[in-house]
């Protein structure tokens, strides 16, 4: 997200998260999630960008930074009133400790970030990823418009299906890949490349099907580009 708001630094700094009592001034956090001027710079931002663009983009890179480090200013603690009445409250300022609340969180500024793009763009689609505390679905409906990259990192072992990677039980992989599979616009994002060595042709195979019973649209594989140094690893593999 800091690709759009991360030149806000000097004259923002709200838009970036307070962490142990202060803003971090880096585009490695989070924004702050619950700064309304911030979520509205953001959709000027992706609006100036669209407009900029070839006619026929379809797709919005938005997704979160790679990191847990979340906003702990009083407002994002604050708990979030849901759709049905009821209250999310934080038990934690970690995200670590809490990846329901924050992606509850995440989901809902993006959301209301999709509410306005798709006015003016409604084939467009808005990349982001189901990752780290993202990876928990949140305790909200995401927007269609929202096409999610499910990452499901770190598994316990990724030699093995996520949907093997506790079945039936809260909060594990299975049942996140499950609950995901209910949102209309679902692609994968794992780590199948020569220098990750951690992805098994039949393990793949068992998460692709799995995701195309799901009716997923996609997958992104990322892959290391120096290839001889990738090469080195294979032996801790063979």
């Amino acid at each position: 997200m800091f690709g759009f708001l991360g030149k806000y630094k000097e004259t923002h700094p709200e838009f970036f998260p307070l962490i142990d009592g202060r803003r971090v001034l880096n585009n490695f956090t989070q924004p702050c999630f619950t700064n309304k001027e911030a979520l509205r710079t953001l959709i000027r931002e992706a609006r100036e960008q669209l407009n900029n663009a070839p006619e026929d983009t379809l797709i919005l890179d938005c997704g979160n930074e790679d990191t847990w480090r979340c906003c702990e200013c009083p407002a994002c603690l604050l708990p979030i009133t849901l759709p049905d009445g009821t209250a999310l409250a934080p038990k934690s300022p970690s995200a670590e400790q809490d990846p329901l609340f924050r992606s509850t969180q995440m989901f809902i500024f993006l959301n209301a970030m999709a509410e306005e793009l798709v006015k003016e763009y409604p084939k467009l689609k808005i990349l982001t990823l189901a990752y780290i505390f993202a990876a928990e679905p949140p305790k909200v409906t995401v927007h269609p418009a929202i096409m999610v990259l499910f990452a499901p990192y770190p598994t316990v072992n990724m030699r093995f299906p996520v949907m093997q990677h506790g079945p039936g039980v809260p909060g594990s992989w299975a049942s996140r890949f499950q609950q995901w599979g209910q949102h209309p616009a679902l692609a994968f994002y794992e780590y199948w490349g020569v220098g990750y060595c951690n992805a098994m042709g039949e393990t793949a195979a068992v998460n692709l099907r799995a995701l195309a019973q799901f009716g997923g649209v996609g997958v992104n594989a990322e892959a290391l580009q120096d290839v001889d140094t990738a090469m080195e690893g294979i032996g801790s593999f063979t």
